[in-house]
This record gives structure tokens, C-alpha cells and sequence, in this order.
């Protein structure tokens, strides 16, 4: 059973996140991935080779400008109730 997990932002993924810059339906994406982590952190898939880093992945969406995006989030499970974001990216798809 999943607990509810704090999120700490790691200064890294709250640069990349202001580079992002801000529009309603990406906040929206964004909001949800991380409600997804803050429920289910340990459902996510591990990134391949590693022990801890996992990743979290949006359904692709349109930007503001029309571009089709998908976010992207990397996380660790710090602890039984806490994760720490370390990365974020949004690729074009």
C-alpha cells in the first residue's frame, strides 16, 4: 500500500521547472503528475541500471503554441514518506 509522500524540490528541478515558465494546461499536466507521485511514488517504474531513480511520464498534450509535449519527472524515495524531485523536462512528442 502507498503511503502519502512529502516532495522536496531539489534546486535543479526548481530551475528546470521556471525554465518551463507556466501555462494553464501545463500546470495542470504538472499538477498531476506530481498528486501521482505525492500517492503512488512506489509504483513508479525504476529507470533501468540504477537502485532508487525513478520516473515519472505525462500523456502527451498541447502546449499554448501547439507543440505536443510530454513531461517527464525524476524522483527518489527518500525515505517511507518523503521524495525527492531531482529533474524534470519537457520533450516534444
Amino acid at each position: 500500500m502507498s503511503n502519502l509522500y512529502t516532495l522536496r524540490e531539489s534546486e535543479f528541478y526548481a530551475w528546470q521547472v521556471a525554465r518551463l515558465g507556466s501555462s494553464e494546461r501545463m500546470d495542470d499536466v504538472l499538477a498531476g503528475l506530481l498528486w501521482a507521485i505525492a500517492r503512488l511514488a512506489d509504483d513508479f517504474p525504476l529507470v533501468p541500471d540504477t537502485e532508487k531513480l525513478r520516473v515519472a511520464e505525462s500523456t502527451r498534450f498541447l502546449h499554448d503554441d501547439g507543440t505536443p509535449l510530454r513531461l517527464r519527472i525524476w524522483f527518489v524515495v527518500a525515505s517511507e514518506n518523503e521524495v525527492d524531485l531531482l529533474a524534470i523536462e519537457a520533450e516534444p512528442s
